[in-house]
């Protein structure tokens, strides 16, 4: 398990759940997983895209979750950004490390979690990784 039930509450302390299945999305170019904590009216995502070729790895950074709002985030895979976005009440951090992509990310929590909080879960994350 890449987070736990206890990892998710440290955003929303209400969640619950198993996250969902965890089943890929395969695209051309890249696969996907999404998994999902519902709590409250708000939610937690843990999103993995694997660049499985090198044109997506080339194409894709950190600035694919979107976000009106985004600050750098160091020593945190190769590329990694805090991102709030205020038309999707979203709030996270994504971390591209080799060739994957990894955004933990909250919808509708409030007060939005702070990038410290995101932090050690992206990294419990790339970690995890192959």
């Amino acid at each position: 398990m890449l987070l736990s039930l206890g990892d998710v509450q440290t955003l929303l302390p209400n969640a619950s759940g198993s996250g969902g299945d965890g089943m890929p999305t395969v695209y051309e170019q890249a696969w996907a997983i999404t998994c999902t904590w519902p709590g409250a009216g708000a939610y937690v995502t843990l999103s993995i895209e694997g660049l499985v070729t090198e044109a997506a790895n080339e194409s894709v950074d950190t600035g694919s979750y979107g976000g009106d709002e985004r600050e750098p985030v160091s020593n945190l895979g190769e590329q990694a950004e805090y991102f709030g976005s205020s038309v999707f009440d979203e709030t996270g951090v994504d971390a591209k490390s080799r060739s994957f992509l990894v955004a933990v990310t909250t919808t509708h929590v409030s007060p939005p979690p702070s990038k410290d909080t995101f932090i050690p879960l992206v990294r419990k994350v790339l970690t995890q990784l192959p």
